[in-house]
């Protein structure tokens, strides 16, 4: 709780707790002070008394009674200053005049009084004493107190005669004045009155005794008496006994203090459990829930049957007692009575009494830590366990139920078990009335599981609902139980006779006896039926009626209910209301208004306000109260500011929807919740708006928003909360009606938007994909039109990608954000984006369309290496090296790790039990079994195997485990005890898949080899099988992937040659496939319900129909998937996954949906929208005009691209048969390109750039290779391509090979015939040559250059005369070469020699300079007329990157450079050329990593490749223009100054600037300047994200234009302008 408290200074008491016991004089509570010695003084002797009772003193075991010596540590930040306590004397203080007038004879004696033979503890008595006289100035009484003291042992130094004793009350003296100096001061705080008064007054007495003595005439005569002087010395020793009281009650006042801090931190961290207190018995909510106490006399035999239980009489030793019946038979009025009872005998430890009517008390994951609560109050010893546990544990209400029971209830109560008091009771009324039917049960079974440990019992009560009358009858406990439906009547009846007697008794006059009878026969055993006549007679001060003429008509009643067990109670209730709706005294309006609001209350999905009704149902309030006011035999108003509306008893909603016993009054669920869903659709048409909370900017998170939470009770009504949180819910539930339909449409096209406003800034988003769900579901079940079932599917897929992501951390973002980066197709986008104004306009065909990319991306800190989804699909786990997690699938938020066995890495395997109650992973030969919900390791580990695991699977009862290890055994395990229940049984082979039938008592497995056998779970012995699973025509590659059915029915298989087949488990016949599949199958899976089958590929998933075959969707990464997992959802199934061979210490999760709305998808399944780019970049080059860009890729293809449009101008094609590096260049007047490919030996061809066709090639020899892709270049005249040559061995000048051209620009070509072209040459010698073909001439000049330094020539450039050609090599070394004559004219001196490889190199445009770029940022410049290096700053130390790229600017002063590295910051720079400066430098906001990078003439344009296999360009005179000039400083100022600007727009310039040299790009999507937010994008488009001088990305899912420079955006403060309708 660091900063929740102030500091505090307080006495280190630490030597007062080690002394001995304080006599009888100190406080019971109050430890003893101790005894400090000066380090001068001889040991202080001590009898064995003293000694013994010394060493029997305890230490308190209570924290809260503990010495004050600490403060827990999350009261402070630092420690507390400690108190010296040490007895050495201080220096002599000056002695002052005595205040004191009394005693001043004897201090007068005592000064004139010879002091010898005085010891040295006698003088540091003294010493100690002056100083505390001096100290107590602002204590007059103490001051005076202690000089009398000080006169009186000086005056009886000669008394005492023996010197032991003597020194010993010295000593005494001594340590207690020098403990309380300090301090004496602090005794003045709460005034001289008191307790402190009455310690200082005893000591005054004392001491006037001993001055009397001292006083006597001939005193020493006197003295000689051993009684006189016996007393004197006891009486010092009592004077000391009460200095150490004043002591003590500084002690206790720091103690006091200490425990005031921890009541603070104490009450803290309670609060932090959020207990409901409305569930308390006695609460004010009880008024609301209509709790009341069991009248006098009634329901005795059962309040004294639950005493006995409780007091363990007559062998009631049962740990639960449960009261169950039906509604109306009273169980909230007993347990209300014993809550008293118990209270009453200090035995209540906590009561939670769950109703409907309150979202809390109807919360079942609310209960444990509610109760929690109270049992911390009930007993400190469990506050103080509960506290460490919740320093430890934070937010444990958020845990499930399991850990919640085990963490607040379980724990705390063992450990303090010994200080809780028998006979304490735990008290849970209602349980069927929780809302949660699966976590209630879960509940149950836990805490019955539970509670035989526990110091306390259970009383619980609840209808006898089956899945709560399972748990209790179960076969773990044997609870108490009564039956209260099946009670005798006889008793029941005299009990409701006296209840009626006692309420009825008031009126005047009261009922006659046979009334009573009456009402107490028609009552029978429901004591709802008295309480609805008690209520309907005294209906309350604010309606008059004649309570005769009422009872007339009860008494009159005739029951017509079919169900005879309630007859007299529908009897009851249709009286009630027909008196209520008397047609005679209502005006027609009246009675709609009436049942209008009945139907209502009893329909809700909670209770609501009188004023949220009117609001609703849009009635006038008067009209609401005055309805409710005839309603109140039924229906309760809760009194005061909330006034909220709900049903007495849970029997009245059976009534009303049942229309056999309603008749008349009957609500049709389905009709009413559909008129509901309507008034939710008006209430939100009417109330909803842009930014209905106000927010003032788009920079902040809502959690950052000064004063949110009164903006939202501000803004947003009750009605309008109500309606956007459940108007789906009442939309599923309802009929169908046109009118609803219509209403439906309207909200998606005009609100939506604004709903998501409410729905998010409420912190309720993650309900905004259900409702639609929920509305999808009800289009579907009416049939009704594709185009609306296609709004709501892109509505909920809009909704459900904001909620899922980080985006959902701003509202504004909704606008900013979410909308701008929706693809176009979908129905929100098209509807909402042309009513906005001033956001981020991304065009291009990348989000044209919906791609079946991932909907969320979570980052976890630590590497992935397996995934498990829970079967209910609400969690996952992962494991890693360090533990299992496991995460909400929802959120993704962490809900219970990491689990790991002491000393055992974990995670290989994770796998959850089909009740989603336990988590089993496998680590090695090792496997561990946890409980889900505790964390406990139950049982584990498993040790038997002697190899590591392939697979292992639970039974379907979740009772066993089946494991298999690498060697084939294979053993079955008991869940429970982790005994080998059979195995091990050995297999021919290694077994690949094992799983339970869903019997338990079989298994099937799948071998290595592809067989199939059938097991018998217990003895080992094959049923069925082997059956050779498939034949070898099906599968080419050495492995297979393999997945069991959840039935254990089929087994999937997949190959690395892309085949899948379906096969029969129990024959071994294939079933369905092969399914044409062209990718090597990595891993298979099935649905839970087994519909569908997934397969992993290197590009990303597959989702194939299992019952036919066909593939339903195709799922494309960004990267290669590694493990996966399959969640089920309510409309079909997700896939997490996390990346493979990740070597980053963390990993993502990607969640993808897989869900084809049959809406929506029609044809193929979703491909990249751009079949050219499948691979990485290689190279690029610009047209000589600079309007086209030319791309080769890693798979050997090219294409051509438009570089301002990033349309496709020449589709992709494959220029060499072989993949491989592909170079390519332009001819001069880009009417031709020429290519080549490495590392493979083959030709280099000449493409029409316009038709794709092949002009011409020329081959290389069987012994030679082609040069690296840089290693080739067009002459500018376009007549001579220069390229270099690997020569394995000298060979002679080749002829040209010209190959006709082809007819078709796609047709691949082969090369010459060599049978060793499979031959490795990393064994022979090679030599470099240079060749230069003239394409006009068709001759081949070529050069031999020997005596490279570092192998291969790794660049060529020809000057612009074409008269030069240089060379660059990967050693660092330059040769210039004459091109008519091939001949080395010039080669770099050793002794300026490069020393590293050359990465780049270039020409002025004049010719007259040359530069190269190298590795480690290096960058050389040389005279070509002087053929000398140019003076310059080779080395800017900025970072390790490779100058990749290198060109002169058009006036030859200036040298552009692109470096770039796989782990450093890439950069373009400008660089000076005649002083070696860097004018700009451009950091790139992602990395480009050994990056293609080609520049336009003029260099306008550069285009960069990708390492997300695209291509991105760059305006780089724009950049140079831009911020050559421009600091970063005054880039951060005009940004800051836009927003308080008049424009409604942030202006194009300084968005831009701003995003180009301090925006951050963060990994989560979000792009922040300094800390604000400016836009977030969603996961799959974050690759294609264009970036400040970027206005261009062309990828394999189309191309991306992001210009702005044109963009006048609503950002910040200006974010509400970006609204247009009204």
């Amino acid at each position: 709780m660091k900063g929740k408290f102030k500091k505090v200074k307080i006495p280190n008491f630490r030597s007062l707790w080690r002394r001995g016991p304080s006599r009888e004089l100190l406080p019971v509570n109050v430890p003893p002070t101790g005894r400090s010695t000066d380090s001068q003084s001889a040991p202080t002797t001590q009898s064995p008394k003293d000694s013994q009772s010394a060493s029997t003193t305890e230490q308190p075991t209570d924290p809260q009674l503990a010495p004050p010596a600490e403060i827990p540590p999350d009261s402070h930040s630092k420690p507390p200053t400690e108190i010296r306590t040490n007895s050495q004397s201080k220096p002599p203080p000056e002695l002052g005049s005595n205040d004191s007038g009394s005693g001043a004879d004897i201090e007068e004696q005592a000064q004139n009084q010879p002091q010898k033979n005085v010891s040295i503890p006698w003088k540091a008595m003294r010493t100690a004493l002056r100083a505390l006289e001096k100290n107590s100035g602002g204590l007059p009484p103490l001051k005076a107190a202690v000089g009398l003291l000080v006169a009186c042992l000086d005056l009886t130094i000669d008394v005492i005669h023996n010197r032991e004793e003597y020194e010993k009350l010295a000593r005494e003296l001594e340590a207690t004045a020098n403990d309380l100096e300090p301090y004496a001061k602090q005794l003045m705080e709460r005034g001289d009155g008191g307790s402190v008064a009455r310690i200082i007054k005893s000591i005054n007495e004392e001491l006037t005794q001993i001055k009397d003595k001292l006083g006597r005439g001939k005193f020493k005569r006197a003295m000689d008496a051993s009684e006189d002087k016996d007393d004197i010395v006891n009486r010092y020793r009592k004077i000391d006994s009460l200095f150490r009281r004043l002591l003590s009650d500084l002690s206790l006042r720091t103690h006091i203090e200490i425990l005031k801090l921890r009541e603070a931190t104490d009450t803290i961290l309670l609060n932090t459990l959020e207990p409901e207190h409305d569930a308390r018995y006695n609460s004010n909510h009880s008024i609301t829930a209509g709790r009341r106490a069991c009248t006098e006399t009634t329901r005795e035999q059962i309040l004294q049957d639950l005493r006995q239980w409780a007091d363990g009489a007559d062998g009631a030793d049962s740990k639960v007692f449960w009261i169950n019946g039906m509604a109306g038979t009273g169980k909230t009025t007993i347990l209300y009575s014993f809550c008293q009872w118990l209270e009453g005998q200090k035995r209540l430890g906590a009561s939670f009494f769950c109703n409907r009517t309150s979202a809390g008390c109807r919360d079942p994951d609310r209960i444990a830590c509610s109760l929690a609560y109270q049992l911390a109050h009930y007993s400190p010893a469990l506050r103080s366990r509960l506290w460490r546990i919740l320093t430890e544990k934070q937010s444990p209400h958020k845990l499930d139920v399991r850990q919640q029971l085990e963490l607040v209830l379980q724990q705390p109560l063992q450990e303090s078990k010994t200080a809780i008091p028998d006979g304490v009771i735990i008290v849970i009324d209602a349980l069927d009335e929780c809302d949660k039917a699966e976590v209630t049960s879960v509940f149950l079974e836990t805490l019955i599981k539970l509670c035989v440990d526990l110091p306390v019992k259970f009383l619980l009560s609840s209808r006898p609902e089956i899945v709560i009358q399972d748990k209790m009858q179960g076969p773990v406990l044997l609870p108490s139980i009564i039956r209260l439906h099946e009670i005798k009547s006889s008793f029941v009846e005299a009990d409701i006779k006296k209840y009626l007697e006692e309420e009825l008794g008031t009126l005047s006059p009261p009922p006659c006896t046979d009334d009573i009878d009456l009402l107490t026969m028609r009552s029978g055993t429901l004591f709802i039926y008295a309480a609805t006549v008690v209520r309907y007679l005294k209906p309350g001060p604010r309606v008059k009626t004649n309570w005769r003429d009422r009872l007339h008509v009860i008494t009159g009643i005739t029951p017509s209910s079919s169900n005879l067990l309630y007859k007299d109670l529908d009897a009851l209730y249709t009286t009630v209301l027909s008196t209520a709706f008397a047609n005679d005294a209502l005006e027609e309006k009246e009675l709609e208004d009436g049942s209008l609001i009945l139907s209502t209350v009893v329909s809700a999905m909670e209770p609501m306000t009188a004023k949220t009704l009117s609001a609703i149902l849009g009635l006038q309030h008067e009209n609401v109260t005055n309805a409710l006011s005839r309603l109140q035999s039924v229906l309760h108003v809760q009194e005061g500011p909330t006034g909220l509306v709900s049903i007495l008893h849970a029997s009245f909603p059976d009534f009303m929807f049942d229309k056999s016993r309603s008749l008349r009054f009957h609500c049709d669920p389905g009709e009413f919740h559909g008129k509901l869903s309507c008034f939710c659709f008006g209430v939100m048409a009417k109330e909803l708006h842009f930014n209905i909370c106000g927010l003032e900017t788009s920079f902040l998170f809502d959690s950052n928003v000064p004063d949110l939470q009164q903006k939202i009770e501000r803004n947003i009504s009750d009605a309008l909360f109500y309606s956007c949180r459940h108007w789906g819910n009442h939309l599923v539930k309802g009929s169908f009606a046109e009118n609803i339909h219509t209403k439906l449409i309207y909200f998606l096209e005009t609100h939506v938007l604004f709903w998501m406003e409410v729905l998010n800034v409420t912190r309720h988003i993650t309900t905004g994909p259900k409702l639609l769900l929920n509305a999808l579901n009800w289009l579907k079940k009416n049939n009704l039109e594709l185009k609306d079932r296609k709004k709501l599917y892109d509505a909920k897929e809009f909704v459900e990608a904001f909620s899922m992501n980080t985006c959902n951390k701003s509202t504004p973002h909704i606008y900013i954000s979410a909308l701008p980066f929706c693809y176009k197709s979908n129905f929100v986008y098209a509807n909402y984006w042309t009513k906005t104004q001033g956001l981020i306009r991304v065009n291009g065909s990348s989000l044209n369309e919906k791609r079946s990319g991932p909907i969320a991306t979570w980052y976890m800190d630590y590497d992935v290496i397996s995934l498990a989804s829970s079967h209910s699909g609400t969690s996952f786990a992962t494991g890693s090296y360090d533990g299992v997690r496991i995460y909400d699938a929802d959120s993704g938020e962490m809900i219970a790790g990491p689990f790991k066995a002491s000393g055992r890495p974990s995670g290989y395997l994770v796998t959850f039990s089909p009740d989603n109650t336990k988590l089993a992973y496998v680590c090695g030969d090792t496997i561990c079994i946890w409980d889900v919900q505790t964390g406990n390791l139950t049982p584990g580990p498993l040790l038997k195997h002697t190899t590591n695991f392939a697979s292992f699977s639970f039974s379907s009862d979740s009772k066993k485990l089946v494991s298999v290890a690498y060697d084939g055994t294979s053993i079955v395990w008991d869940c429970l005890t982790g005994n080998i229940l059979s195995g091990p049984f050995e297999s021919t082979d290694f077994v690949k898949a094992v799983g339970f039938t869903p019997d338990g008592f079989k298994i099937v497995s799948v071998s290595g080899i592809r067989q199939i056998c059938l097991w018998d779970a217990e003895k080992g012995a094959i049923l069925s099988g082997p059956f050779e699973a498939i034949s070898t025509e099906h599968e080419n590659g050495s492995w297979y992937a393999v997945a069991l059915s959840s039935d254990r029915s089929n087994v999937a298989m997949g190959f690395s040659s892309g085949t899948i087949l379906i096969i029969d488990a129990s024959t071994g016949a294939v079933v369905i496939g092969p399914f044409p599949c062209n990718e090597s199958v990595h891993e298979l899976a099935f649905s839970h319900d087994g519909r569908k089958l997934f397969s992993r590929h290197e590009s990303g998933f597959r989702v194939w129909n299992a019952q036919t075959g066909t593939l339903e969707t195709r799922l494309v990464a960004k990267s290669k998937p590694g493990h996966f997992a399959v969640v089920p959802t309510p409309d079909g199934n997700k896939i997490i996954s996390a990346p493979e061979n990740n070597f980053r210490n963390n990993s993502e999760i990607v969640i993808w949906n897989t869900t084809n709305d049959d809406a929506v998808v029609a044809g193929s399944p979703n491909l990249p929208a751009n079949g050219s780019i499948k691979s990485s970049v290689s190279s690029l080059v610009y047209s000589p005009d600079g309007r086209t860009i030319a791309a080769a890729f890693e798979d050997g293809c090219i294409g051509l691209w438009d570089a301002q449009t990033g349309k496709e101008i020449l589709p992709s094609f494959q220029p060499h048969p072989r993949e491989g590096r592909i170079s390519i260049s332009f001819s001069p007047d880009g009417a031709n390109l020429v290519t080549h490919s490495t590392p493979s030996i083959t030709a280099v061809r000449l493409w029409d750039s316009r038709t794709g066709k092949m002009i011409g090639e020329m081959l290389a020899e069987p012994s030679e290779m082609l040069g690296p892709v840089e290693a080739l270049t067009h002459s500018h005249d376009g007549s001579k391509i220069a390229w270099s040559v690997r020569q394995s061995i000298p060979t002679p000048v080749a002829s040209p090979s010209l190959t006709p051209p082809s007819s078709s620009p796609f047709e691949e070509y082969e090369e010459m015939s060599n049978d060793d072209k499979s031959k490795e040459y990393e064994d022979l010698l090679y030599t470099n040559t240079i060749r230069i073909w003239d394409l006009r001439s068709g001759r081949i000049i070529e050069k031999q250059i020997e005596g490279l330094i570092g192998g291969n020539i790794s660049h060529v450039a020809f000057s612009p005369d074409d008269i030069i050609l240089v060379l660059g090599s990967e050693g660092g070394e330059l040769i210039m070469l004459s091109v008519d004559a091939c001949e080395v004219i010039w080669r770099t001196p050793c002794s300026v020699r490069l020393l590293e490889s050359v990465t780049s190199m270039a020409f002025s445009q004049d010719g007259t300079r040359f530069a190269c770029g190298l590795n480690r940022d290096q960058l050389s410049v040389w005279n070509t007329t002087a053929k000398e290096m140019i003076p310059f700053k080779l080395c800017r130390a900025r970072s390790q990157n490779a100058i990749d790229f290198i060109a002169f600017l058009t006036d030859g002063k200036k040298i552009l450079t692109v470096d770039t590295s796989w782990l450093g910051t890439d950069s373009i720079c400008l660089w000076d050329v005649e002083t070696g400066d860097i004018l700009v430098n451009f950091d790139m906001p992602y990395y480009l990593g050994s990056a293609a990078v080609a520049a336009a003439p003029g260099c306008s344009q550069l285009a960069t490749s990708t390492h997300e296999k695209g291509i991105r360009t760059w305006e780089i005179e724009d950049v140079l223009a831009s911020l050559q000039e421009m600091v970063v400083e005054r880039i951060r100022s005009e940004f800051d100054n836009e927003d308080s600007s008049d424009s409604a727009f942030y202006s194009p310039q300084s968005v831009k600037l701003a995003m180009s040299r301090i925006a951050n790009y963060h990994g989560d999507g979000w792009v922040k300047v300094d800390d604000r937010n400016i836009f977030w994008t969603l996961p799959d488009f974050r690759e294609t994200l264009c970036y400040a001088y970027n206005p261009l990305i062309i990828g394999p899912y189309g191309m991306t234009l992001m210009d702005y420079s044109n963009m006048d955006l609503c950002i910040g403060k200006k974010w509400v302008n970006c609204w247009l309708a009204q």
